[in-house]
């Protein structure tokens, strides 16, 4: 999943990750390898995003998915291996504008 700039902002905001820079020199390689979506780096590996369906909530609600993990303490190497979802999620606002204040 591609993720807009507003939605990137909004997980920043929730979870205090920022996703891996456009301009990564092997961001081409990533994107190859796993499809257009937005990564990130974070304490356990790498990381996207996909939305899911939760019973009940409005909105749109999308989890992490873990791509890779490191595979040494320095987290210098990654380890590729199937993609599983962590419990880590975000709830995007319905209407990013609703809490911003009009002068």
């Amino acid at each position: 999943m591609k993720l807009t700039t507003e939605e990137i902002k909004q997980i920043h905001d929730r979870k205090g990750i920022d996703p891996i820079p456009e301009d990564y020199p092997p961001m081409s390689e990533l994107i190859k390898a796993f499809g257009d979506h937005t990564f990130y780096l974070t304490a356990d590996g790498l990381h996207i995003w996909e939305s899911i369906e939760v019973s009940g909530a409005e909105g749109q609600v999308i989890i992490a998915v873990e791509l890779a993990s490191w595979a040494n303490d320095e987290k210098s190497d990654l380890t590729l291996h199937t993609p599983r979802l962590t419990e880590i999620t975000v709830k995007f606002a319905d209407d990013p504008l609703a809490n911003v204040a009009v002068a």
